[in-house]
């Protein structure tokens, strides 16, 4: 059996037949899992409601009456090439048509327009308008359905980054989102729930645990996400939690600095989607404080996120559920790829700097489009 045709038979089949489906591969897994729905739309659904559903979540960066927080219900779920290949049999058909309409709202801020925005922002956080402020932008690439396929760039992105949560998404809504994320939001499997802190920048320095020398800029911008999340669970009575030291963790061609959190799951019993809510977005994707820094988001990167910076993942499969945040990933076009890449500012931060810390993230993606484009 060939992993690569047998994948793209399936999305071929997929996107013809089914009103949304997803396929995935999960960090240091190299299993590969789908769901599809076939029997109703996929419809947006109410994030507080998330503990009394089962599928798979693809939650936007703020909820709204334009981003709906969707889940792909489980009409099918498949466990492997073999069963994927099972419900694909003999179709051939591998083209798959897109509309050509474009979506001009992802104009990408040219160099001068980043570093400037950048220095505005650390111009109000000096003055104390906000700490920390994420701020991001888009790059558009040229692409061609009619000459590859989305499979190929998934199997593409797992080979590459194979502790990554890479995946491949589409629904008519949404159209077809691809990513590999280095970043759990929250994950409930064998009686604990697990999150992390994971913030701060830099290319790979060959030594995955060496924690010496990281800026004070990315020291105290990891500490900040740390912080939260453990206000977050004293806000919501949770003491009996476990917190690791900061340690450097390589994701793709960069690495990161990542705290570790793990409590029981009858600790949040019945409140995971609660947790979430006050959670999400956290300062490693947002800043802080959080309504502040929406606020500059909203003023300075004039694009709408969409569901970049939101989460995703498997929910209550087999007792198990794995949200990650919607980093490292693309949109995906008729005749582009819109990627999305961004950087924490702090009072510490320099322009060029985070400017640079953008195109290292971009190469996460860019490297597979080169590969197959």
């Amino acid at each position: 059996m060939n992993p690569v045709e047998t994948l793209k038979r399936f999305v071929s089949r997929a996107f013809s037949e089914s009103y949304g489906f997803v396929s995935w591969f999960a960090p240091g897994n190299d299993e590969i899992k789908s769901i599809l729905q076939n029997k109703t739309n996929v419809t947006g659904i109410n994030t507080m409601e998330i503990e009394k559903q089962s599928g798979f979540i693809f939650a936007p960066f703020v909820p709204g009456i334009k981003n709906k927080t969707l889940l792909i219900r489980p009409d099918m779920v498949f466990g492997g090439y073999q069963e994927m290949a099972n419900y694909s049999g003999g179709y051939r058909k591998e083209d798959i048509k897109l509309s050509d309409k474009k979506d001009d709202g992802y104009n990408p801020a040219s160099k001068e327009e980043f570093l400037r925005a950048v220095s505005s922002i650390i111009n109000k956080i000096g003055q104390g308008e906000a700490e920390k402020v994420v701020y991001s932008r888009t790059l558009v690439r040229e692409m061609d359905f009619e000459t590859s396929h989305p499979a190929i760039l998934l199997m593409e992105m797992h080979k590459r980054y194979p502790h990554a949560f890479c995946y491949l998404f589409f629904t008519p809504e949404t159209g077809f989102w691809l990513g590999a994320s280095p970043e759990l939001l929250l994950e409930k499997k064998a009686k604990k729930f697990r999150t992390m802190a994971l913030a701060g920048t830099r290319e790979k320095s060959g030594e995955p645990k060496m924690n010496k020398n990281w800026p004070r800029k990315d020291v105290d911008e990891q500490a900040f996400v740390s912080k939260y999340i453990e206000d977050t669970l004293i806000d919501l009575q949770v003491s009996n939690y476990k917190r690791s030291d900061p340690y450097t963790f390589a994701a793709g061609n960069v690495e990161h600095l990542r705290s570790d959190f793990e409590f029981p799951v009858e600790s949040l019993s019945g409140r995971m989607a609660e947790f979430i809510r006050v959670l999400h977005p956290t300062p490693a994707i947002c800043g802080k404080p959080k309504a502040k820094a929406l606020q500059l988001i909203r003023e300075y990167e004039k694009y709408d996120r969409t569901y970049y910076c939101g989460f995703l993942g498997p929910l209550n499969i087999q007792d198990e559920t794995h949200f990650f945040v919607n980093l490292r990933c693309m949109k995906l076009q008729k005749h582009a790829a819109i990627l999305f890449v961004g950087g924490g500012i702090t009072k510490d931060s320099e322009p060029e700097a985070e400017w640079n810390e953008t195109k290292l993230k971009a190469e996460t993606l860019l490297s597979v489009i080169r590969e197959k484009y």
